[in-house]
């Protein structure tokens, strides 16, 4: 070749630029920061999904289901006439209702495979708290008395 040609060659190399091809290092990061997030979220849900109990499918006759409410409304009633016909009409009206709210939470307990004494005698305490100065020895020991007898029912 010539010393021009080469001459030219070099000029229009020197003149034209390899330009590299356009990355954007923000957009980059926030796709790989978005997509950690998804990962995340992900596995989140995986973990919540199996840390959360899951409801049971066993079907349970209607008829059992008010057998056991019923014997269940018996049980925490029992020994309880004197005291509640001595609470003033509010109090009645209330202390029934709250009763019936405690023994369909107390079922719906016992529904489950893993039967939670602890919840099922808070329940109760929570119900009790209603009768104006009751004793707390008292509230306790018969909480848990009738506890007992709720999953004696049950068993």
């Amino acid at each position: 070749m010539s010393e021009d040609v080469k001459k030219l060659i070099k000029e229009q190399l020197g003149k034209t630029k390899i330009e590299s091809p356009n990355f954007d290092v923000e957009q980059k990061q926030e796709q790989l920061e978005q997509t950690q997030e998804q990962k995340q979220d992900k596995a989140e849900k995986q973990v919540d999904e199996i840390l959360t109990p899951q409801q049971t499918t066993a079907t349970i006759h209607p008829l059992q289901k008010e057998t056991d409410f019923a014997e269940i409304e018996n049980i925490l009633e029992k020994d309880l006439e004197d005291i509640y016909f001595n609470l003033s009409p509010e109090k009645q009206a209330e202390f029934k209702n709250k009763g019936e709210e405690t023994a369909k939470k107390i079922s719906l307990a016992l529904q489950k495979t893993k039967i939670k004494v602890n919840q099922i005698i808070s329940l109760i305490k929570d119900w009790l708290k209603i009768i104006p100065g009751i004793n707390k020895f008292f509230l306790e020991q018969e909480a848990k008395i009738k506890a007992d007898e709720i999953i004696k029912m049950k068993k």
